[in-house]
């Protein structure tokens, strides 16, 4: 999610909008001024949930699971 909502601020711009009305202009540099990244938080369980989290978390949960394995076998 965090990523995909900073994709909105630089996908503004990266367009053309210096080329459009004069009121699109301004609520385009609006968008662009008050644009916080989306992010969930359960503050007392879990930080933000992020994709370097998430990734960051399956890889630790295929290690362990990797690691039950070897002892197992």
């Amino acid at each position: 999610m965090y990523d995909m909502s900073m994709n909105i601020s630089r996908s503004v711009y990266d367009s053309i909008w210096y080329e459009q009305r004069l009121d699109l202009q301004k609520a385009l540099l609006t968008v662009l001024a008050f644009q916080k990244p989306i992010a969930v938080s359960i503050n007392v369980l879990l930080p933000e949930l992020t994709i370097r989290y998430y990734c960051s978390y399956v890889s630790n949960a295929l290690s362990i699971f990797a690691a039950l394995r070897t002892v197992v076998e």
